[in-house]
């Protein structure tokens, strides 16, 4: 067992809209409206860890320090985002 590996198979991402439109093609990135609906979801854990993790740097540094080897991350809010009907429909030509 000393060669074993520490998977966190349940890690989560906080999807941001600022963060998705990068990837999106014209016009659709210039959508108005949130993207992804706003849950409140805290990585701070309320305040007890004293700070939200909002990049990967910091993500690495704590699973270093927990012993963590490999993470499985999830979206959190935008799981579902392939089946959105958009708010206004379009049809074809």
């Amino acid at each position: 067992m000393e060669n074993a590996k520490v998977i966190d198979a349940d890690g989560h991402v906080q999807d941001r809209d600022a963060e998705i439109r990068k990837f999106m093609a014209e016009p659709y990135c210039r959508r108005r409206g949130p993207l992804v609906a706003k849950d409140k979801w805290d990585s701070s854990m309320y305040g007890k860890l004293n700070r939200d993790i909002h990049d990967v740097p910091t993500r690495l540094g704590d699973m270093d320090r927990e012993g963590i080897d490999i993470s499985v991350l999830f979206p959190t809010s935008a799981f579902g985002i392939a089946c959105r009907v958009p708010s206004q429909p379009t049809r074809a030509a």
